[in-house]
């Protein structure tokens, strides 16, 4: 009977010894060992980390979606990360026969299955969500209303639109080329990947959504905070943005008004805003933050307010 044979027939029957004896049993099991450690050469190396690649656009423009979330089921835990201003994103790579799952504003989700040696998806286009006719001439019936007049917004108009979000704590005033208010989204956004105790602890207010299909020359931003979650002072408060470049909120100029709990500032890019408190907001990241990397490992040349900041990879504390 060979080493392997043997093996079979003790673990499929032990002699009873095995469990009567408790120095039989370490004996026995020491056997089991040895005689398992002859029939392989040596341990298999662990498999190394793998990550997947792929870039986000949507179905009706072709164009990137930016900060669209991807979440991946890996053997370690779900893993999160959103695309840059191109659309790209890359994560690490879900269980054998597994998928990604991206969601962005304004589209629907779409999970995408992941082959075993599969190392880079390609372009990605979702589909935009839409609401049926027939719902929204029910919604306008149910509010008593008329639905507003359809309008042209030639392109080369400058035109100027301003939008409240569902939840009234953050407003948008945007102006340029074509700009037309039912393209102008704001609304309050919690991706998964930016559930964290750095934001959570730090951020006065939710993170606001805002988006527009046109460039944008000016805009202003205004959003509503709670007090009770400001820890130092109120004067101190900014309208942050995030980059996705740098994985972190960078600070812009911005006016506080105190008896109204409100920050305004002016932007010129959709993108993630959120209200903190820079100063507890670098002192939050100062020992917890790695440096940028890019591609290949190697640190980013950062931009002063990205310095100023740091840089927060997010899940990783």
């Amino acid at each position: 009977m060979s080493d392997t044979e043997l093996l079979a027939a003790l673990l499929e029957e032990p002699p009873e010894e095995v469990f009567e004896n408790e120095q039989v049993r370490h004996e026995f099991d020491e056997a089991l060992q040895e005689i398992a450690g002859s029939e392989t050469d040596s341990d298999p190396d662990p498999p190394e980390d793998s990550e997947v690649t792929g870039q986000i656009v949507g179905d009706d423009t072709g164009d990137p979606l930016p900060w669209a979330v991807v979440e991946s089921e890996t053997t370690d835990g779900t893993a999160f990360a959103s695309a840059g201003e191109d659309g790209t994103f890359m994560i690490a790579s879900p269980t054998a026969g597994g998928s990604i799952r991206i969601v962005a504003s304004q589209y629907e989700e779409e999970v995408v299955t992941v082959g075993a040696d599969t190392d880079a998806l390609g372009e990605i286009r979702l589909e935009p969500f839409s609401v049926p006719e027939s719902e929204i001439e029910e919604r306008y019936d149910d509010l008593g209303v008329e639905p507003p007049e359809e309008r042209e917004y030639p392109p080369d108009e400058q035109n100027t639109a301003t939008l409240e979000s569902d939840s009234g704590d953050a407003r948008v005033s945007v102006t340029g080329e074509g700009i037309n208010p039912q393209l102008l989204g704001v609304e309050k956004e919690q991706p998964p990947a930016f559930e964290t105790d750095a934001i959570d602890t730090t951020a006065a207010s939710d993170i606001i959504h805002v988006w527009n299909e046109r460039d944008i020359e000016t805009g202003e931003l205004e959003v509503g905070y709670d007090n009770s979650d400001v820890a130092g002072e109120e004067e101190s408060l900014r309208i942050h943005r995030y980059d996705p470049a740098y994985q972190t909120f960078v600070a812009l100029d911005s006016t506080v008004d105190t008896d109204a709990e409100t920050v305004r500032a002016e932007f010129e890019t959709s993108g993630l805003y959120a209200v903190f408190d820079p100063d507890q907001w670098e002192e939050k990241l100062r020992s917890t933050a790695p440096i940028p990397l890019d591609a290949d490992g190697e640190p980013l040349t950062t931009t002063p307010e990205a310095s100023r900041l740091g840089s927060y990879r997010r899940g990783e504390n």
